[in-house]
């Protein structure tokens, strides 16, 4: 904040600055809005700000690699007492089963495709080939989830300490009668705390499409 309102400043290291600054001017917010060009470690600014807004989440939440740079912003613009948001997380796994899958990826190979025996594909797609595209990532239909979720991590963004040693050990027992489990299913949530409410943002098959899949 400052003399004459509310200051925003979006920061974005990549070439997406521009468009955005144009965005920022069509909507008539040139005089509210200033895009910075930079990265995380090399942001100035005049002063500390109230809040944090950030979009960080990858695929499976951390796959982008971004958290460490969100807490880098708070621990050093962050105002005391100043708002993080999304402010909570929750990485969730469950057990899903989909035969349909099964059968047209990984079955597909021992039925001598066209007369071609491509048996050996099997083993590939289990084994440590860097092409396989471990994880899937897709928008997996929720009739797919057998068992119940398991919580895996839980972290409060205003407060949470990470460090190159930082590890997350998770132990689970998912009982899954009758139902034959292909792999296991993970997503996220993040929440946005407000006093009137708060609004949680879900990755979850149930939740539809959205940017991050599962």
């Amino acid at each position: 904040g400052g003399p004459g309102g509310e200051r925003v400043v979006c920061l974005e290291a990549s070439p997406m600055a521009e468009v955005a600054e144009k965005v920022v001017a069509k909507n008539g917010f040139a005089g509210k809005i200033h895009v910075v060009r930079t990265t995380h470690d090399e942001l100035q600014l005049p002063e500390k700000v109230d809040m944090i807004i950030s979009e960080w989440m990858g695929f499976w939440m951390l796959t982008e690699d971004m958290l460490v740079d969100l807490l880098y912003l708070r621990d050093r613009w962050l105002k005391p007492g100043g708002v993080v948001w999304p402010r909570f997380t929750r990485l969730f796994m469950q057990p899903y089963s989909s035969a349909e899958w099964w059968r047209d990826n990984v079955d597909y190979w021992t039925t001598s495709p066209y007369g071609v025996d491509m048996s050996p594909m099997t083993d590939y797609a289990f084994g440590d080939g860097d092409q396989w595209p471990v994880p899937l990532r897709g928008q997996w239909p929720p009739s797919g989830l057998a068992g119940s979720p398991h919580l895996i991590s839980e972290w409060d963004l205003q407060s949470v300490r990470l460090t190159d040693s930082t590890k997350v050990v998770s132990q689970f027992r998912i009982p899954v009668p009758d139902r034959t489990v292909h792999g296991m299913l993970y997503w996220f949530d993040v929440v946005f705390d407000h006093p009137e409410g708060d609004v949680t943002l879900s990755t979850h098959p149930s939740a539809g499409v959205q940017h991050w899949n599962q």
